[in-house]
């Protein structure tokens, strides 16, 4: 096994610095903050203002709805019963999301 491996480590130590990852790569996006205010509404409903911070973003989606916010910081949401909002970022290396609950009721 030994005598099989020590080819690829003679290879391997010719070849300088070997870098597995592009240094010139961005960051994943990450989602800082995502919040509401308020977080909870009377039985009537209402509006509640979602807001958010994120970096290394190409682009935003709000769900539900799909809706497109990659030039916002937030939207500003009328609702009737409780709803659980994601905020989704992506980029070329990935994605991540967050939730937030805006809850109606007494």
């Amino acid at each position: 096994m030994l005598r099989a491996l020590l080819p690829l480590v003679l290879v391997l130590s010719g070849c300088g610095d070997v870098s597995l990852l592009d240094d010139n790569l961005p960051p994943v996006p990450t989602i800082t903050a995502f919040t509401a205010n308020p977080t909870a509404l009377g039985a009537s409903g209402g509006t509640s203002l979602l807001s958010w911070t994120v970096v290394n973003q190409d682009s935003l989606s709000l769900q539900p709805g799909d809706a497109n916010v990659t030039d916002f910081t937030s939207a500003m949401e009328t609702l009737a019963a409780t709803t659980t909002y994601t905020l989704t970022a992506s980029n070329s290396l990935g994605q991540t999301s967050s939730t937030v609950t805006v809850t109606v009721g007494p």
